[in-house]
């Protein structure tokens, strides 16, 4: 069976299967070895659904290969994907823009909900930061147990001495 699929693999076009031919068959035989330690319906289920994807994937590439580009170097430039998606993003913002446009309404309360959430993001954060975050401004915090005061004619004595504390 993995043969099998090793043969598959001869459907790609000659210039694929130079480039990615190994890495192709190393990667099979690794999945299936896989799939055959889970037992014989796993390793029938791989072959067959490898099979179904090797034969479309090598018709695809021989329609529209996308491994070469003018027949000289692998794969596309780097410059071009990223301005492929610098376009992508703008037309993005574009279409955004002009529907925030068309319905002002929701606009504002698309704004408005933003900026209520970002502040109160914020906000937790800050408290969360000074509360928690933060260490106590004091020498020898960790050693801090608790801070009381205690005003003349009142109960706050004898309230922390019910609960325990001193």
């Amino acid at each position: 069976m993995k043969r099998s699929l090793v043969w598959l693999a001869r459907l790609f076009p000659a210039r694929f299967r130079q480039e990615f031919g190994a890495d192709i068959a190393e990667q099979l035989a690794v999945d299936f070895d896989r799939a055959r330690a889970r037992g014989t319906r796993p390793a029938l289920w791989f072959w067959m659904r490898s099979a179904v994807n090797i034969i479309g994937s090598a018709l695809a590439e021989h329609y529209h290969p996308s491994s070469f580009t003018n027949g000289t170097s692998p794969g596309f430039r780097q410059e071009h994907t990223m301005r492929r998606f610098i376009d992508g993003w703008q037309q993005d913002l574009k279409h955004a823009a002009r529907g925030l446009r068309r319905s002002p309404g929701f606009a504002g309360v698309t704004i408005t909900t933003l900026a209520v959430a970002i502040g109160i993001t914020v906000a937790l954060f800050g408290v969360v930061n000074a509360v928690l975050l933060k260490p106590l401004r004091y020498g020898h915090a960790d050693r801090l147990l608790f801070i009381t005061g205690e005003a003349p004619g009142s109960d706050t004595l004898h309230a922390h001495r019910q609960m325990g504390w001193r």
